[in-house]
């Protein structure tokens, strides 16, 4: 992993320095509540459908936060590919909607208070 300005590494939230791991945007993450836990990632997405994802490989639980409403649904026992595949996918919603949505148990975890 290259190191970003200021000689400092960005990835997964277990190796950014303490004071990033509070969940705030950083070089390209979103806001992910739950990317203080070591080993985390979380990523904003370019999509209207979803504000951003954050992966738990410990756990194989992804958690994704949906457009417009902010909900946040944690959908358990995802293999790591397809989450490395719904990164790369260049239709983050299609990509959801075909492979995770009818595909892995889900529940809600947080609701926005706008949703």
């Amino acid at each position: 992993m290259k190191p970003a300005r200021g000689g400092k590494a960005l990835g997964p939230a277990g190796s950014l320095p303490p004071h990033a791991r509070d969940g705030t945007r950083i070089a390209g993450a979103g806001y992910c509540p739950g990317a203080s836990s070591f080993g985390i990632e979380c990523w904003e997405m370019p999509s209207t459908v979803i504000q951003s994802i954050n992966y738990d490989p410990a756990t194989r639980t992804l958690s994704v936060w949906f457009v417009p409403s902010g909900n946040r649904y944690d959908f358990n026992d995802v293999p790591p590919q397809t989450y490395a595949a719904c990164r790369k996918a260049w239709s983050k919603g299609r990509f959801f909607n075909a492979f995770i949505r009818d595909r892995y148990s889900y529940h809600l975890v947080e609701q926005s208070p706008s949703g």
